[in-house]
C-alpha cells in the first residue's frame, strides 16, 4: 500500500485516545493463503495513528475499506488490521520533533539576564545615607535612580518570560512526523467479505436455512 497523506502524531500518553486520520491506497492485489489474490488493487484504506516515543515510530491501526466495482457499485467495509513498516516491524518509523529544547533554552537565557538586571539594580541602588539635621537624606544620584529602576523593571520582566517559557514548555510534547509517498504493507486482523450490499443481501437470503417445517409421511 502507498501512504496518500503523511501524518503528524503527537507522543502524549493521552493524545492515544484521539489518534490522527491516515489514508492508504492499495498498489497490488492482495495476498491470500495457497497463492490466491483478492481483487484489491486501488482499494482506499483509513486508519488512525499514535505515536511511541521509545520506539520512534507511528502505530496505526485500520478502520475501513473501500473501492468501487466496475459498474460503479461503492463497496464499503469496516475492518480490522494494522501497518507494516519498511523493515518489516508494526508501525511507521517516522522523524521526531522535539522544540521543547528551544523554549527551554529560552527560559534559561531569561534565567540568567534576570539575574544580571537584579545585580545592576543593587549596584544602582547601594549607597549611603547620610543622617542631617532635616533628617536621613537619599544620597542616590538621579542617574542611579534611573539606572535601578531600569534593572528592577527589566528583572521582573525577564523573570515573567522565564516563568512563560517554563510553562509552554511542560506543555509541549514530541511529535512523529510520517511523510506521505512511502510503501508499506497491511494486514487484516480477519476476513472481510467483498461483494456489493446487494449482493451479500442476497447470498445472505439464499443461505438462510427456511422455516417452514417439514412434515414426514407415514401414520401416527
Amino acid at each position: 500500500a502507498v501512504l496518500t497523506s503523511g501524518v503528524v502524531v503527537s507522543t502524549a500518553v493521552a493524545t492515544q485516545s484521539n489518534p490522527q486520520p491516515i489514508i492508504l491506497r492499495l498498489a497490488d492485489e492482495g495476498n491470500m493463503p495457497r497463492g490466491f489474490l483478492s481483487h484489491l488493487k486501488d482499494a482506499v484504506l483509513i486508519g488512525s495513528c499514535y505515536g511511541d516515543l521509545s520506539a520512534e515510530r507511528a502505530l496505526c491501526r485500520l478502520h475501513t475499506l473501500s473501492f468501487i466495482e466496475g459498474d460503479g457499485t461503492t463497496v464499503e467495509r469496516s475492518v480490522e488490521g494494522w501497518i507494516i513498516g519498511e523493515d518489516g516491524a508494526p508501525g511507521l518509523r517516522g522523524k521526531i520533533v522535539d522544540r521543547a529544547g528551544e523554549v527551554a533554552r529560552e527560559a534559561f537565557l531569561s534565567g540568567i539576564l534576570s539575574g544580571m538586571s537584579s545585580f545592576l539594580q543593587f549596584d544602582a541602588s547601594r549607597s549611603v545615607y547620610p543622617v542631617t539635621p532635616f533628617g536621613q537624606t537619599n544620597a542616590l544620584s538621579p542617574k542611579d535612580a534611573l539606572a535601578g529602576g531600569l534593572g528592577k523593571g527589566a528583572s521582573n520582566a525577564l523573570d515573567k518570560l522565564a516563568e512563560f517559557s517554563i510553562k509552554r514548555a511542560e506543555a509541549m510534547q514530541p511529535v512523529i512526523v510520517v511523510n506521505g509517498g512511502r510503501v508499506v504493507d497491511v494486514v487484516f486482523k480477519r476476513g472481510i467479505d467483498l461483494l456489493p450490499d446487494e449482493a451479500l443481501h442476497v447470498k445472505l437470503v439464499s443461505d438462510t436455512p427456511s422455516s417452514t417445517p417439514i412434515h414426514s409421511e407415514g401414520s401416527l
